[in-house]
């Protein structure tokens, strides 16, 4: 009987956003998450997932991404929940 030698290959990946817009991040609480995220304002976001702003409002419409209105009325994204949509990969059904 020949014996079959079998090699298990595993690969770990991690990743690491870097938002060069730092100055206009914010920490904030964030409702849903209750806790101090940064939030950062929509377009950003749609940047860090390499969308545009209004793919970023149509996940804060489904509820998938949590979001607060500042006063001048612009929107403002947890990040949290931006991350969890990014791993997850299933911004594409939104």
């Amino acid at each position: 009987m020949k014996h079959r030698k079998t090699t298990l290959i595993t690969t770990e990946t991690s990743e690491v956003w870097v938002i060069r817009e730092v100055a206009r991040g914010t920490r904030a609480w964030c409702k849903p998450c209750g806790a101090q995220v940064e939030m950062v304002p929509a377009e950003l976001a749609g940047r860090a997932i390499g969308a545009n702003a209004r793919k970023v409002f149509r996940l804060i419409e489904a509820g998938r991404v949590h979001s607060t209105d500042k006063p001048d009325g612009s929107s403002w994204v947890c990040l949290n929940t931006l991350a969890q949509i990014e791993e997850s990969g299933n911004e594409e059904n939104v």
